[in-house]
């Protein structure tokens, strides 16, 4: 793979949590040595009861919502440009359930990769994963990189890739290479 097949769009969906924070941190570290963009997003999920579904008090806590979360993902572009001032960082807002949510601007932005942290969960793999996680992870048409909270901000130098030899692991597996060119880091 060449640096043309690296990826350029890059989102970061955030909750605003650490973890998320992580997420945010790595992903910058990545779009600066690949030169990419990253789009922040945060998807608010309304309090919808048979009461207030069609209320017009929805629509104002919902558009209040969403300019307080972007709000917040500016402040935190904000800080991405300052502590790497050469990468590029947009925001958006998304409004309904958060994986949809998620899932729908990988289409609006058209992300070749999501970075996102991770949450508890119940199952083992959404254990290992998180529930948001796991289920994009499952759902995405591109790449997901999981960072797992407590984790050191650093150049990866081995990189693990699971497969069950699915046909559409061969475009992981190019893309999986192209970032360990980058980070001069060895595949398993």
């Amino acid at each position: 793979c060449s640096q043309s097949d690296a990826m350029k769009n890059i989102l970061v969906p955030t909750d605003f949590s650490e973890n998320a924070g992580i997420a945010v941190e790595f992903a910058a570290v990545i779009a600066e040595s690949w030169n990419a963009t990253i789009t922040l997003l945060s998807v608010y999920t309304p309090a919808v009861s048979r009461y207030n579904m069609i209320s017009p008090l929805l629509v104002d806590e919902i558009a209040q919502a969403k300019k307080e979360i972007l709000e917040k993902l500016q402040l935190t572009a904000g800080t991405v440009k300052e502590v790497y001032p050469g990468v590029t960082c947009h925001t958006t807002v998304g409004t309904g359930e958060t994986v949809e949510g998620i899932l729908d601007a990988v289409d609006s932005v058209k992300a070749d990769l999501i970075i996102m942290g991770t949450q508890g969960a119940s199952s083992i793999e959404k254990v290992l994963l998180g529930s948001n996680a796991a289920d994009i992870s499952e759902k995405a048409e591109c790449p997901v990189l999981v960072v797992p909270g407590g984790t050191e901000i650093h150049m990866p130098k081995n990189i693990v890739f699971a497969t069950d030899y699915a046909y559409s692991d061969i475009e992981g597996a190019r893309l999986l290479t192209s970032m360990a060119r980058v980070f001069e880091a060895k595949i398993t």
